[in-house]
């Protein structure tokens, strides 16, 4: 029994303890409201800060807006760091608040903090005099951009940022093969880099910002390049350095094929690539064939950068989808060896139908054209051309009459050229076994006749000028003639002048006329 009341009286000790704790508890709470509210009311009477606030890490409390304009330009603003700097993949740049356009808001804070216990409510003013109570408070200060002056600033800085990608290269020396990485594009967006600086500068404490920059990766990466290895075939061609436009024609046509990856299965069209041949796309006049003549034509040159890649498909074991003959040999290439290009008629294709890929390359050096295809080591053949069935076709001389022209003259119009026969053929060796063999084609290249103009106008009879031819004797009178009658009219117009002297001495020899 004795227990039982010992138990009892324990709780209940217990629970007075609990009471006391909790009715102490209220008190002081209640104690913290009072103070509170007693707070709130003396500095919400006044235009001063509440207890506790701190602006831009600067203690404000009591403080009137010009009192914490004066501290806050004299604690904070020299605190701020004097330059931000931009960073963007190509480096980092520095400007000053000035340039940038940025200055503190110093004038919000201040009105910001002069806000604080000034809420609404009275239940709102109490919580936020319970919280500065427990700590204080510090309003961050944020800064203004000059958004003008910002633009300026980041246009000013765009050219040192942006770039062109580059693309990695394969360049050959001999059989070497060598390499260089590429470059990725780079370009400042400036509206959006605006946008992000104005953000971050929300807080004053901010100094480095990454600026927004697009990258552009290049059209051939060093990945792409990875299974070049070596050279599976080059050919050039000889050209004549002095035909300065035909030459300008050629490094821009080569120039425009020249890096072209082809994946397996890719066909290459060189008219494709080079394009239309226009004087507004670049190109000149030079001499081409039409129709077995040379006459200058827009483009001429192109030809000859078409031979040049067909050999080079050839001897790398491409397999080659079109192509023509020109209508007369070449110079440059052995016969039944060349490709013709026209816009719109003729053009070059083939296809790469190796299991890798290839590249293509070719420039004007020297006094050749050349052009190399490039690949992995597993794709090397060994190709034999083969020509067949050679022939030279000999062309007459045509003379043509010109009845506008005197005899005697005579001119070449068409110096002509003898025409060809051609087949080629070819043979495929891999690792010294023939894999493949058979006729390509057989050319034909018609004569061209040798035009000779003569003239046909026949030559005029000489002529003899003369003057008037003399008069004829005077007759004598007869007795009974009117001697005072006028003289005889000439006999016709254009005949030599005759007249008959006026009758005066009929014994007088009579007067001649002469021119």
């Amino acid at each position: 029994m004795s227990r039982s009341k010992s138990r009892k009286t324990r709780k209940g000790r217990a629970l007075l303890v609990v009471l006391t704790v909790l009715l102490v508890i209220v008190g002081l709470a209640t104690a913290g409201a009072l103070a509170a509210v007693v707070a709130t009311a003396s500095f919400a009477r006044g235009h001063t800060i509440a207890p506790n606030v701190r602006v831009g890490g600067v203690l404000a409390e009591g403080m009137t807006a010009a009192q914490a304009q004066a501290a806050l330009e004299r604690e904070f603003v020299p605190r701020l760091p004097a330059e931000i700097t931009l960073t963007c993949p190509g480096g980092s740049f520095s400007l000053s608040r000035e340039e940038l356009g940025v200055q503190p808001e110093l004038e919000a804070a201040i009105q910001q903090a002069l806000q604080i216990g000034r809420e609404p409510t009275l239940l709102e003013r109490i919580r936020r005099q319970w919280a500065l109570r427990r700590g204080a408070l510090d309003l961050p200060v944020a800064l203004a951009v000059d958004a003008d002056r910002l633009r300026d600033s980041l246009e000013a800085l765009a050219p040192q940022i942006n770039r062109e990608p580059k693309d990695a290269r394969v360049t050959v020396s001999g059989k070497q093969v060598h390499k260089s990485p590429g470059r990725v594009g780079l370009a400042l967006q400036v509206e959006d880099s605006l946008g992000k600086i104005q953000s971050a500068l929300a807080d004053a404490k901010t100094a480095r910002i990454q600026l927004v920059v697009r990258e552009q990766p290049p059209n051939i990466s060093e990945q792409d390049l990875a299974g070049l290895q070596v050279v599976l075939s080059s050919y050039e061609t000889p050209y004549h350095t002095y035909q300065r436009d035909r030459t300008h024609n050629m490094r821009l046509a080569i120039g425009r094929v020249s890096g072209i990856v082809l994946q397996p299965g890719e066909v290459f069209s060189l008219n494709q690539r080079v394009g239309e041949r226009t004087v507004r796309d670049g190109y000149r006049s030079a001499p081409i064939f039409r129709d077995g003549e040379v006459v200058p034509d827009t483009g001429g040159g192109v030809c000859q950068v078409a031979s040049t890649l067909y050999n080079m498909a050839l001897l790398a074991n491409l397999q080659v989808l079109e192509r023509s003959h020109h209508s007369r040999p070449v110079w440059y290439c052995p016969t039944g060896r060349d490709a013709a290009v026209y816009w719109g008629a003729k053009d070059l294709k083939f296809k790469n139908s190796l299991p890798h890929p290839i590249l293509l390359l070719g420039e004007v050096r020297g006094s050749h054209l050349w052009a190399a295809c490039v690949g992995h080591a597993d794709d090397q053949y060994k190709v034999e051309l083969i020509r067949s069935n050679l022939a030279r076709l000999g062309n007459k001389t045509v003379t043509r009459q010109d009845p506008t022209q005197p005899e005697g003259y005579r001119k070449v119009e068409n110096p002509g050229a003898a025409g060809a026969r051609a087949t080629l053929s070819w043979k495929v060796y891999k690792d010294g076994r023939l894999v493949k063999s058979g006729k390509l084609h057989d050319d034909y290249y018609a004569p061209v006749n040798r035009v000779v103009i003569v003239g046909a106008k026949p030559k005029s009879p000489p002529q003899t000028l003369t003057g008037p031819a003399a008069p004829k004797p005077a007759q004598p009178l007869p007795p009974d003639a009117d001697r005072d009658s006028p003289a005889a009219p000439a006999d016709s117009p254009g005949d030599s002048a005759r007249a008959t002297p006026p009758a005066t001495s009929p014994r007088k020899p009579p007067t001649r006329l002469s021119t």
